[in-house]
């Protein structure tokens, strides 16, 4: 998470600044200095299930409920994201709101 999360500070500072079009020292320089101004941020648990489709014994649906935990599954024909953790959705609502590509 804490690359997402260096991903929108350095987006925040691109805009501030008015920055764009950066080569990529430049790129590089701005991520450095972004990257020594953030808070270190304590190690979080981020678990991502596929659930198999073929599977005699699967895992209850309450599972995984972490705050950046991923559960993916067969909806109709397709795979879809079935579950998505609080904060994980929150980092995403920032990303896209800021236009960070991931």
């Amino acid at each position: 998470m804490y690359r997402r999360q260096l991903g929108i500070a350095v987006r925040k500072r691109e805009l501030t600044e008015g920055k764009k079009d950066l080569s990529i020292k430049e790129t590089a320089r701005l991520v450095w200095e972004v990257a020594e101004g953030l808070e270190e941020v304590a190690p979080e648990l981020h678990v991502v299930i596929y659930d198999n489709p073929l599977a005699t014994v699967t895992l209850p649906p309450s599972f995984p409920a972490g705050p950046y935990d991923e559960r993916f599954g067969l909806a109709e024909d397709s795979l879809e994201r079935l579950f998505a953790g609080k904060k994980l959705l929150e980092l995403e609502g920032v990303e896209k709101e800021l236009g960070v590509e991931r």
